[in-house]
């Protein structure tokens, strides 16, 4: 790989056959290419959807190779490539390779915009199956001397590949059977408790109409990958989503931290199927079953049940300088805030509407700045329940927690909690996701 300053110099150093034109002398092109040649005319936007398309439908990754005819580097790349049949077997079982122009003429600027910007030519990007950034590798690392080094290109694809289990990432339509107690779990001497779709946490039990499987590992795990809900479907109360597995297994788990559901499924012509079973840190609590079936979907498809029919309840609080407060986003810019001993963050800013009289706000954030958890905090002797009143009107009656002076709302995503005491009156909503 070689930066910008020489491109012209490459030119005149690239191999030319005996019509004078530049060749790149990589032979017949492997199968994984899906655009193979640097072409000033194409379009990459419509590539890249050729190219998710098909790497949907293998269940493989996507490598965007950018660079162009001028350039040395990335004709020796090609040869390379197709010199060494283990890095072409490698990229053979998980990857697919679309080739995206660069010159001074053609520099694709609102295509390569989208992505971290390249040092120098050629140079790498990682994507899921779905288009999904996940990387961005200059090919100064994988060189040695006046070529590359194919221990590191090996390095490289098995870092990022999606290997045997990963050949199943992709979206799935969700659908459940009925709930059965697993007998062997139950004691005898514990009272017998209501279904999970009976209990006041059914929440915790259930298990989203659509979920995707990424080929991004969990992280500090080698052998867990990431489980996620797209954001306009139903989503779920889970901070921890993962899956892991093989060709012909597969094994899903969400939870809150102290319950949740653990999947076991095997292939079927278009997805999986198997049993999904509760668990808890409660010891001798008697754990459900019930069938799943996961059916292979479009990503872009609209989901069984969008996010907009889950409950109502605010997850935002508006400021008096108008700035909005918001869980899952970052910190408004203005609204200064100060670190606290508790790790909470308390801001200069007051709340406006129906928190105007908070004397103080403090947010949690999570290791990228974005808000979890917003307090409202009252000064002793403050009467809340007229605000009680006024949500319960909005958002229907809370749960009256006994002899606490404390009511809940929630939702799959938020958890409004108001605590009316006299010592410490405060309004807290959370997203039960990030605890």
């Amino acid at each position: 790989m070689r930066t910008l300053l020489v491109p012209l110099l490459l030119t005149l150093v690239c191999h030319v056959g005996e019509s004078g034109q530049i060749v790149a002398q990589v032979g017949e092109q492997q199968s994984f290419y899906v655009v193979a040649g640097y072409d000033e005319t194409a379009d990459p936007f419509a590539d890249l959807e050729l190219t998710r398309e098909r790497a949907q439908r293998e269940g493989k990754r996507i490598l965007l190779q950018v660079g162009g005819e001028w350039c040395v580097w990335c004709h020796i790349l090609d040869r390379f490539i197709q010199e060494h049949a283990a890095i072409s077997e490698r990229l053979q079982s998980g990857y697919l390779i679309m080739k995206v122009t660069w010159t001074f003429q053609n520099q694709n600027r609102r295509f390569l915009s989208q992505y971290p910007e390249i040092p120098g030519y050629p140079h790498l990007y990682v994507l899921d199956s779905d288009g999904t950034f996940l990387h961005s590798q200059p090919t100064l690392e994988l060189e040695s001397g006046r070529s590359y080094n194919e221990r590191r290109i090996l390095e490289f694809l098995e870092a990022w590949s999606p290997d045997e289990a990963n050949a199943q990432v992709g979206c799935f339509d969700v659908s459940l059977g009925d709930w059965a107690p697993v007998e062997s779990t139950y004691v005898v001497d514990s009272p017998r408790p209501p279904r999970p779709d009976e209990s006041r946490d059914s929440v915790v039990y259930s298990i989203p109409p659509r979920l995707r499987l990424q080929g991004e590992r969990v992280r500090g795990s080698a052998r867990r990958f990431l489980v996620t809900v797209p954001e306009n479907s139903l989503q779920v109360p889970h901070s921890f989503l993962s899956w892991r597995g093989t060709s012909d297994s597969l094994r899903i788990v969400l939870s809150t931290g102290f319950a949740g559901t653990t999947s076991t499924l095997h292939p079927t012509s278009d997805g999986w199927s198997g049993t999904s079973r509760t668990f808890s840190d409660v010891v001798g609590l008697l754990r459900y079953e019930r069938p799943i079936t996961l059916r292979r979907v479009d990503c872009d498809s609209e989901p069984p049940v969008p996010a907009s029919a889950d409950k109502r309840l605010p997850r935002s609080v508006e400021l008096r300088d108008h700035s909005p407060l918001v869980l899952g986003q970052s910190v408004p810019a203005g609204a200064l805030a100060h670190p606290q001993r508790s790790g909470a963050k308390t801001l200069e800013v007051k709340p406006s509407g129906m928190w105007a009289v908070a004397d103080t706000v403090l947010v949690r954030v999570d290791d990228q700045d974005v808000v979890f958890h917003i307090e409202m905090r009252y000064s002793g002797g403050f009467d809340l329940s007229p605000l009680v009143q006024e949500l319960a009107g909005e958002f229907g009656a809370g749960d009256d927690l006994r002899g606490t002076n404390s009511f809940f709302w929630h939702n799959r995503t938020t958890t409004m909690f108001i605590d009316t005491g006299r010592s410490r009156p405060r309004v807290v909503i959370f997203d039960p996701r990030f605890n």
